[in-house]
């Protein structure tokens, strides 16, 4: 007997035991902590022990802005974010109406008129690779703001 999974219940069953990985091993932190000597416990505390900045950093990654938000960097966070957000939909609004626009012209029987949003998108191409990469630019610079960040809390806070 075979079994069929929807595609959308693999990725819940796969997300769900990530997350119950990560519970787990956020659990056993503090009991592998109890077992260091000393001198390792001191070098954690130094360091900041990496656990939230591992958590800023994975948070930078699902959204960026959400590490910074993470960070209780609130206006940044969500300035991130929209900016993220303006030019990733900046370049993909065009291109998906524009391969609407293609497909139902070709439909129409017309090849020339199907081919007129994609010779507007060749034109715009300058601006949609700026565009994207500065979508780019602004994700991996939100995710090593987050974790730079919450290194140097981590680390000011390790003193006190």
């Amino acid at each position: 007997m075979r079994i069929l999974l929807d595609p959308v219940d693999v990725s819940m069953i796969s997300f769900s035991v990530f997350l119950n990985t990560i519970a787990k091993i956020a659990d056993g932190w503090p009991k592998e902590i109890a077992k260091m000597g000393a001198e390792e416990q001191k070098h954690i505390r130094l360091t900041g022990g990496g656990a939230a900045a591992r958590a800023a950093l994975l948070s930078a990654f699902v959204v960026p802005g959400a590490g910074q938000i993470y960070n209780r960097e609130w206006v940044k966070g969500i300035f991130l974010a929209f900016l993220f957000l303006a030019a990733s939909l900046a370049v993909l609004v065009p291109i998906t109406i524009a391969i609407i626009l293609y497909y139902s012209n070709l439909n129409s029987g017309d090849p020339d008129q199907a081919l007129q949003p994609l010779q507007a998108l060749w034109e715009a191409r300058v601006q949609l690779i700026v565009l994207s990469v500065s979508s780019v630019i602004l994700y991996i610079y939100s995710i090593m703001d987050a974790y730079r960040k919450r290194k140097r809390m981590d680390a000011k806070n390790s003193f006190r």
